[in-house]
């Protein structure tokens, strides 16, 4: 599984496919991130418009900050939408990252292999 890391940025990626399989280019890509709290109610953490990547037709990405707020070992969910331009389907994608703490500002132990 995917990780991000607390207080840096992290990107969700999308392909967005017509029914043959094709890439398709989509009419308002969104993204919503979110995360499950202890009692399993959904807390939002991020949401907004999604960019095309240039010259990967299809493809879109949401970028955002991961609050410092949250745990490592918190899993954050995506849930990307946008419509069918031909069709006005709605299209629906998912992901997910795990939460870990920055390992260069966490301390612990640093392993170095020397010569």
């Amino acid at each position: 599984m995917p990780t991000a890391i607390l207080g840096q940025s992290y990107t969700f990626h999308t392909l967005f496919l017509d029914g043959s399989g094709n890439p398709l280019s989509v009419l308002g890509p969104t993204a919503r991130v979110f995360r499950f709290n202890s009692v399993g109610a959904e807390v939002s953490v991020s949401s907004g418009s999604m960019s095309a990547v240039s010259g990967d037709p299809g493809r879109y990405q949401y970028t955002f900050t991961v609050p410092t707020t949250l745990s490592a070992g918190d899993t954050l969910f995506a849930v990307m939408s946008a419509t069918n331009p031909n069709t006005s389907a709605l299209l629906t994608a998912q992901d997910n990252a795990d939460l870990i703490y920055n390992p260069q500002t966490a301390g612990g132990i640093n392993a170095r292999f020397i010569r």
